[in-house]
């Protein structure tokens, strides 16, 4: 007999904020943004920027290169001022894992943009990593964006003390945050691990 096995169902176990999040092919988002001038964000897992750097400029070149910052998980980088991973009209900020392969952020920044490196929230640790910067907007409050990355290996625990640290630093100034992630966090595991439901509620509070 079939059986429905709804323990595994993250629509069932997962309790998150009613968010507006809609799916496009490339001539979709050309169509629904090509006269929107908001700020946009994309956030790529590279798995080796080195190795994927064509791929990625070929995508942005597709989008029309509206991306606003663009960030990147598992740069993979020794250098991150490397010739060979720039991507044209773009500044590149973010930080290499020392001495140990893999991982590694990085946010591509457009060169009309201005902004700060925000020093004080970008870690570089075994269990998380992170590189912010912080626009300035002349005629508005300041735009904080950043890019986190948690390694699988990572405590949850750990991780979450991290973020929660770096979130109230952002809490403080009163200023929007956008944060691209790669959490490597089972989200469905929200109702029966205590470490999880910790990490979902300082990214609701």
């Amino acid at each position: 007999m079939n059986q429905t096995n709804t323990s595994i169902d993250p629509d069932l176990n997962l309790e998150a904020p009613d968010i507006c999040c809609g799916y496009y092919d490339q001539d979709e988002f050309l169509d629904n943004f090509k006269s929107n001038t908001d700020s946009k964000l994309l956030h790529i897992n590279a798995r080796s920027l080195p190795k994927n750097i064509s791929n990625i400029v070929n995508y942005v070149n597709l989008l029309e290169n509206r991306f606003s910052v663009i960030g990147i998980s598992e740069t993979w980088l020794k250098d991150i001022h490397d010739p060979l991973i720039q991507i044209p009209n773009y500044t590149i900020e973010g930080f290499c894992r020392q001495n140990k392969r893999g991982g590694g952020v990085a946010l591509y920044i457009k060169q009309d943009l201005e902004y700060s490196i925000r020093n004080d929230l970008c870690v570089n640790y075994s269990e998380i990593e992170s590189c912010f910067i912080e626009l300035f907007n002349t005629h508005k409050v300041n735009v904080i964006i950043g890019i986190v990355y948690k390694p699988p290996c990572a405590s949850c625990k750990n991780f979450t003390d991290q973020v929660n640290e770096i979130l109230g630093h952002v809490n403080a100034e009163n200023k929007n945050c956008y944060i691209m992630d790669d959490f490597n966090t089972n989200l469905v595991q929200c109702d029966t691990d205590n470490n999880v439901h910790n990490f979902v509620d300082v990214l609701s509070s």
